[in-house]
Order: C-alpha cells, then structure tokens, then sequence
C-alpha cells in the first residue's frame, strides 16, 4: 500500500533515506550527516509544498519512500520538483511510488520541471518507467568530489 506520508513518517523516511545512502552511495569520500537527512525528511513531509509519500507492507512498515522538494529553478518562471529520495527495501511499491509522484507533479500547474536522477547503478527498470510516462532523459552529470 503506498499513501501520503504524514509525521509520524519522518523518522521512517530519514533511515530509509541513510539506508538508501549507504546502499547506494557514489561519494564514500563524503560523511553522512543524519541530522540533516532527518531536517529534510521533515521538510518534505510537513512543507505542504512538497512531495512524500511512503510504501507500507502487509505488516503496517514503513518499506519504500519517494519524496521531492520543491524550489525556484534557476533563469526560469514556475518552479521545480527535485526528487530528492527514492528508495524502496521490497519490490513492487516502488513503480507505484513513481507513478504517484509523476501524477502528482502532472497536476501542479505551478511545477514547470521534474528532475530525478538516477545514481549510476540503479536498477535500469526505474528509468525505463520514467520515460514511459513522459519524463526524458537528459543531461549527464560530471561531479568532483575532493
């Protein structure tokens, strides 16, 4: 069961995010700082601006989270969603989770820009339903990281 996250969700959506981190992270150069993981889960679940909604297993856990911010963009009117947490620990909830979020996104005429990156060894079906519902792909990143 997937559904909007309230606060008794941030402490579940900050683990998955730390979890989600030290699975997937690219930069293990860089310390992670919970404090501020947990400042974001905040931010996303009670800004009523952003997105956060979390997946549920059959138990009532907390399993998957999708969450993006949303912000000004740079030279441009309207606004961005930055997808700033993708991370699900059980298959299945995730597609429902990005279906979700691009529905969402979809309905907000004040959002002109949906960006959610990938890291580089994530599972190819992720992107491959984002471009089935309209988003593209775009721009490459080139990082330092000292």
């Amino acid at each position: 069961m997937i559904r909007k996250a309230g606060p008794g969700d941030i402490e579940h959506i900050a683990r998955l995010g730390i979890e989600s981190l030290m699975v997937n992270d690219p930069y293990p150069e860089l310390r992670i700082s919970q404090h501020k993981v947990r400042d974001m889960a905040q931010e996303l679940v009670t800004n009523a601006a952003n997105f956060a909604w979390v997946a549920e297993n059959e138990k009532g856990e907390v399993v998957g989270a999708v969450c993006g911010l949303v912000h000004d963009i740079m030279f441009y009117e309207r606004k961005q969603l930055s997808v700033v947490m993708f991370y699900c620990r059980e298959p299945g909830a995730g597609g429902f989770l990005i279906r979700r979020l691009v529905k969402w996104f979809r309905s907000r005429p004040i959002l002109k820009l949906c960006v959610f990156t990938l890291e580089s060894g994530a599972d190819p079906r992720i992107g491959d339903l984002l471009v089935k519902l309209g988003l593209k792909r775009e721009l490459p990143n080139f990082v330092g990281v000292k």
